[in-house]
């Protein structure tokens, strides 16, 4: 607001008399004010700067105050930092303004005010920069966002101060909701603020293993150490991931170090990580333990050859076997157990004959190593039975009776035996029933089963004659030795029954009330057959109960007690007992009784009905019977008839009366009372005086008013046509009736679809001589109800495209109505398309409606006709294809099942589209097409391939719609040849070595094979060689034969690859049946094969097939143009030679056959060169060889293709 300034110049002047002597101070005062009423603060604008204006030419104000003082100049002196007036001036600048004023007294005066500059203009947040409201998981690690802010004194930011606060932040575990709150600053003061809302979502997510801890496997000789190790590492490089933030805690279920004492495996190690909010994920890795080495054999078994009949047999059976056959093993990791294959028991353990067996170590890993070794046992005698088994006889109750028998059974019956040669140990006691085997529990089932039978007497046991068996069984006792010699003894396990049933639940009586005589059978069926509740407990067997009379006798003692004069009541009295299997019988402590009564009268099945009779002629009449048929009620009794007896009336006249039921005497009433009523009391009872009583009430009165029926409830007027007097049907009963009517005008408008309409209401009163008032409402409606008239455009035929168009096949004329004029009507159609797809005709059904949803309905028929094949969108694109890629024929069937890529719509019907060899297909008169499906192409000659494209194949696709129309699209298959051929079995050097002094040698073609994918062809070949067994003594049972090599030669040519071969190898005649009679096979490189198949007898016959698939291995071999079988008899120094293949038996051939599958590659010209000569056919490589100089030398092979691909 302006201010007042006023400014006093005191001069003070000293004046000197030299006629007083004395000096006096005297004070004027400069009488100049001025005042400034302009702006002392200015507000900038929105950049920044506002003008320097303060009204200068009435500001200040100045006066003089002395007497006949004037102002004579007002000037502007100076203005701070050198700005003019209406210069722009920045915000926060003060300028200092003075002014020189003087007045006509010589008195100068300078007056000076102040203006500041202000920003009052808020800085402004960039909106980019803005975040928006969003949702977080962890509020703790939600950064601010980078925001910026603009200023109108500061465009680019630099003096803005940007702070954020946050609001309380809400726990992580239930979320919820914060804010945070941006506040950008200018130098001035000025604020600006923006809230962001966040929304804390409830941390459900748990921590995720960045790095999980990894499977690993350690030897089992690593152990423990290893585990603690690999536990440690897991620990120190897992990373895990929080999205919700906190602190995680990891636990694992590791084992402590014993654990992995004699251990081997895959444990499982689970490692749990959980967050601050109980959020946990689960990683589980393999820990293996392993052992790769099986035990070691370290003294292999001895064999055996037993005779029983020795007198120390058995203990050195028993030593043999304990010493696991005197083999040793031993294993870095720990053995688990050593066991015998077959054992005793086994099909294939016989005695009394030579058989191979082994002692087979296994580790605590599975890992298992054999000492094979043969045994003989000679024993044909049985165990001796010292003391039999014995029999056993129990009683039926015992509570341990299960235990009893198994005991009695593993006893073997208490039997005491032993056998000369077996270890006790290897004796087995086994059972037979009617000499089948049989297992113990399967003799407790059956033994168990015969206490649901009916007992036996007269068993005979250990001597006795026994009576009341509930159960017993007779079981063979199988003594057995180690070889399968055995006895047989039989012996009987029984269980008796001598104690009757005990009672639990005496039986009770039966009362019932009387009703039907089926019912009461029903009932006392149920209850005989019940024993009326008698329950007893038997401990052994199932309990039978049963009565001293039967049902029928019972029944017909209930009838014969029955009193004729009171329905169907009556008694009896029946025994009951129970009895056990055995026939131990015990009676009930009491008789139990039947008794049937009737205290219970009849009851109302259907009360009765209240009477109303209007006034007529038949009134008593109808009264009449409705009293003999009692109201309408109807009533049942349970036990014998109904009697009806009488009636009491009384009026609302006074009248009043009594009357049997059946003959009356009946009321009369009066027929010029218009409204009477009377209350009826009727009485009735059965056969046993059990009586009942109720009451109805007969109206007699004329409540019906006249009737209206047949009147109709409304009529209808067209707009043209007026309203009528409608013919009224009304009738009374009773009496006559007068009848009057009004109308009243509901509306101008029924259905809203015309001026024309009304709507009125005609109410119609009938009143009879008694009062009775009837009225019926009768609706007159003026409207529209006639449907409008049309002519259907006439029949035809079109297009499949045309046909749906009505502009086209044409529209209804001549359209009247006889409300609207036709320009109201609306016109619609419905099109239903029948028949085949070829043959189809459209149904258009055409509805003329107007205004007022009156309709008429036509149908017009349009004859569909299709003659527009399938339209192309997207040609089919040509496929490339790699010659001899393995992939090509799956490549052509895609690009076959996709068309090419051909993409097409069809025209009216649905359409196939079929893949043919270009020229191969035709369209047959019934539609279908016969061709020829599209196969990969067949390869060009050399001489006519160019641009690497060895064969093409045009492939036209055929699209043919369900009416025979069709389209035709064509691409090609290009088969190309850009993979240079290969060259196998081509070492870096090839090394010569020359006689000694000599300083040449000769170099051989090396056995190269030379592959091209394609031009690759497949073929095989059979080669045979056969050799006779020798040994240095032929005929020597003893002395075991030679080894054997089988030779095939011409294997090798440079343009065929061996890929498979299969060797068969026939003993004929061969000494080779037993389990160590068997030649080992090995390849020329050493590599073990198999062992030969046994022969069928003893100079018998034998196959064996090796299949060999090792392709490197193969043409290795070959390189020198044969390959070699070597077969090695099997032999151990432990047995003797005759145990081996010997030279004994004719005609001893070994016969081999080599079936060897080649892949071929043709049409290659391969060239070679020496030392960077002129290249040389291949072929024309002296087979003499190539003298070469002492030193090193460069071979140069050259293989190329028809596509000129070179190697």
């Amino acid at each position: 607001m302006p201010k007042s300034f006023t400014f006093w110049i005191h001069v003070i002047i000293l004046v000197s008399s030299p006629f007083l002597g004395i000096a006096k101070n005297l004070v004027y005062v400069n009488p100049i004010s001025c005042e400034y009423l302009g702006p002392d603060t200015i507000y900038v604008g929105s950049i920044c700067t506002a003008p320097l204006l303060w009204n200068e030419p009435n500001n200040p104000i100045c006066m003089s105050n002395n007497p006949g003082g004037v102002i004579v100049s007002r000037n502007l002196h100076s203005i701070s930092g050198g700005y003019s007036f209406g210069d722009d001036v920045p915000a926060g600048t003060d300028v200092e303004v003075v002014y020189r004023i003087t007045d006509n007294m010589g008195n100068v005066y300078f007056f000076e005010f102040v203006i500041s500059f202000v920003d009052t203009i808020a800085p402004v947040f960039s909106s980019s920069t803005l975040p928006a409201d969003t949702l977080v998981l962890n509020s703790g690690e939600y950064p601010p966002a980078d925001v910026s802010a603009t200023d109108n004194c500061d465009l680019n930011g630099d003096s803005l101060v940007i702070e954020h606060e946050n609001s309380p932040l809400p726990n992580g575990c239930v979320g919820g909701s914060w804010t945070r709150i941006y506040t950008v600053t200018d130098p001035f003061g000025n604020q600006t603020h923006y809230t962001q809302h966040i929304t804390q979502i409830p941390d459900t997510l748990p921590p995720v293993f960045a790095v999980p801890p990894q499977d690993t496997s350690v030897m089992c000789t690593d152990l423990p150490g290893a585990f603690q190790i690999w536990l440690a590492e897991q620990y120190s490089n897992m990373d895990l991931f929080n999205a919700g933030g906190g602190e995680i805690i990891i636990v694992d279920n590791a084992p402590e170090s014993s654990f992995f004492e004699n251990y081997c495996g895959v444990l499982e190690i689970e490692f749990t990580a959980t967050d601050s909010c109980g959020n946990y994920s689960t990683v589980i890795v393999e820990f293996e333990v392993f052992d790769p080495n099986p035990p070691s054999i370290d003294k292999e078994a001895d064999p055996l050859i037993l005779n029983c009949a020795d007198p120390n047999a058995k203990t050195i059976l028993e030593d043999w076997l304990n010493a696991y056959g005197y083999a040793e093993f031993s294993d870095a990791c720990g053995l688990d157990f050593i066991y015998m294959s077959p054992a005793p028991g086994d099909s294939n353990f016989v005695c009394n004959d030579l058989i191979q067996i082994k002692w087979i170590a296994q580790d605590i890993c599975g890992q298992k190593s054999e000492s094979s070794v043969v045994l003989l046992i000679a024993d044909n005698d049985p165990p001796v039975l010292h003391i039999p088994p014995s029999d056993m006889m129990v009683d039926c109750f015992k509570s341990d009776l299960g235990e009893v028998f198994l005991n009695w059974l593993n006893d073997a019956g208490g039997a005491d035996f032993s056998d000369s040669c077996s270890p006790d140990d290897f004796l087995n006691v086994s059972f037979l029933l009617d000499g089948n085997p049989i297992e113990e529990t399967e003799l407790w089932e059956l033994f168990i089963a015969g206490f649901h039978s009916p007992c036996t007497d007269d068993l005979m046991i250990d001597g006795l004659l026994v009576t009341n068996v509930l159960s017993y069984i007779e079981v063979e006792f199988v003594f057995s030795d180690l070889c399968g010699n055995s006895l047989i003894h039989p012996a009987i396990f029984a269980a008796v029954d001598n104690q009757a049933p005990i009672i639990t639940q005496v039986p009770g009586n039966l009362v019932l009330d009387c009703t039907d005589d089926q019912e009461i059978f029903n009932q006392i069926e149920i209850w005989y057959n019940n024993f009326g509740g008698f329950q007893a407990d038997d401990d052994c067997s199932d309990v039978v109960y049963g009565a001293n009379i039967s049902l029928s006798e019972l029944w017909d003692d209930i009838l014969q007690s029955r009193d004729s004069s009171c329905g169907s009541t009556g008694t009896a009295e029946v025994m009951f007992f129970a009895e056990d299997l055995c026939g131990n019988r015990r009676l009930s402590s009491q008789i139990s009784s039947v008794l049937v009564v009737d205290t219970t009268p009849p009851s109302i099945t259907t009360p009765p009905s209240d009477l109303i009779v209007n006034c007529s002629s038949t009134k008593d009449s109808l009264i009449q019977n409705w009293i003999m048929n009692l109201g309408g009620a109807e009533l049942s009794d349970n036990c014998g008839d109904i009697v009806p007896f009488t009636f009491e009336y009384s009026s609302n006249q006074g009248a009043e009366g009594i009357g049997q039921i059946i003959d009356g005497p009946y009321p009369s009433f009066v027929l010029s009372v218009c409204n009477e009523f009377w209350e009826v009391t009727f009485v009735v009872a059965d056969e046993c005086g059990n009586a009942i009583s109720f009451g109805a009430m007969v109206f007699i009165e004329d409540s019906i008013p006249p009737d209206f029926s047949g009147t109709p409830d409304s009529a209808f007027y067209n707009c043209n046509e007026d309203i009528e007097l409608i013919e009224v049907i009304v009738d009374d009963l009773c009496s006559s009736f007068e009848l009057s009517f009004k109308d009243d005008f509901v509306a101008d408008s029924t259905f809203g679809c015309g001026d024309f309409e009304q709507l009125i209401l005609r109410t119609y009163t009938a009143e009879d001589v008694c009062g009775n008032t009837a009225t019926f409402d009768q609706w007159l409606i003026v409207g529209d109800f006639e449907a409008p008239q049309f002519i259907i455009p006439t029949d035809t035929s079109a297009a499949c495209n045309l046909a749906g168009d009505p502009d086209f096949t044409g529209y209804p004329f001549n359209l009247s109505d006889n409300c609207f004029s036709p320009v109201d009507l609306t016109i619609d159609f419905v099109d239903l398309e029948i028949g085949e797809i070829c043959n189809r005709f459209i149904e258009r059904i055409w509805t003329i409606s107007d205004p007022c949803e009156n309709s008429s309905v036509d149908t017009q028929i349009i004859i569909i006709l299709d003659t527009l094949g399938p339209e192309i969108i997207s040609s089919p694109v040509h496929l490339e294809l790699e010659c001899g890629d393995p992939q090509n024929q799956s490549l052509l069937e895609n690009w076959l099942d996709n068309y090419g890529g051909l993409t097409a719509t069809g025209g009216c019907a649905e359409f196939d589209i079929i893949p043919a060899i270009n020229g191969s297909w035709e369209i047959l008169p019934d539609g279908s097409v016969n061709f020829i499906y599209p196969f990969l192409p067949e390869k060009f000659d050399c001489a006519v391939i160019m641009d690497s494209i060895v064969g093409v194949e045009l492939v036209d696709f055929i699209l043919i719609d369900d009416c025979g129309n069709f389209t035709l699209a064509s691409a090609e298959v290009r088969l190309f040849d850009t993979e240079a051929p290969e060259i196998f079995n081509c070492p870096n050097a090839y090394t010569v070595f020359i006689d000694e002094g000599e300083c040449s040698g000769l170099f051989f073609q090396p056995g190269l094979v030379f592959f091209d994918a394609c031009s690759i062809e497949s073929f095989s070949e059979e080669k045979t060689d056969s050799v006779f067994l020798s040994s240095a003594d032929p005929a020597n049972p003893s002395l075991i034969v030679d080894p054997v090599v089988l030779f095939f030669s011409d294997v090798h040519s440079p343009f065929s690859s061996i890929q498979s071969v299969t060797l068969e190898i026939e003993l004929i005649g061969v000494d080779g049946e037993q389990p160590t009679e068997f030649f080992m096979v090995y390849d020329e490189k050493g590599n073990y094969l198999g062992d030969t198949e046994l022969t069928d007898d003893q100079c018998g016959y034998s196959l064996t097939t090796f299949n060999l698939q090792d392709v490197k291995n193969l043409n290795s071999m070959a390189e020198d143009g044969q390959i070699s079988f070597t077969l090695i008899p099997f032999f151990t120094d432990t047995l003797p030679g005759s145990f081996f293949i010997n030279n004994i038996c004719d005609p001893g051939l070994v016969s081999g056959k080599l079936q060897i599958e080649y892949l071929s590659s043709s049409n290659l010209d391969v060239q070679f060169g020496i030392n960077y000569e002129p290249l040389q056919p291949w072929v024309d490589f002296p087979e003499s060889g190539v003298e070469l100089t002492a030193g090193n030398h460069v071979l140069q092979v050259v293989v190329e293709d028809c596509s000129a691909n070179r190697t």
